[in-house]
């Protein structure tokens, strides 16, 4: 891999967990009538990552982190 694809890769990654980030927030602190869809789409979100082979983890703070092929991305 060069190190533009493993940048390119990387930048992936990192929004990523950015938009895992995001929707658990919704789930979070949105009211109840709309926390259902965030919950869905970050469900959704999880299953089709982790059928790419993507591992993620969600610290204590909500905020995400992910790997594949050995190198990382985490939301900001």
């Amino acid at each position: 891999m060069t190190k533009k694809q493993e940048n390119d890769l990387r930048n992936g990654l990192n929004r990523i967990a950015d938009a895992m980030t995001s929707q658990w927030y919704g789930v979070q602190h949105v009211d109840q009538e709309h926390r259902d869809r965030y919950m869905e789409r970050y469900a959704d979100m999880a299953r089709l990552f982790e059928l790419m082979g993507v591992d993620w983890k969600r610290d204590k703070n909500g905020k995400h982190k992910v790997f594949l092929c050995g190198l990382s991305g985490e939301s900001e």
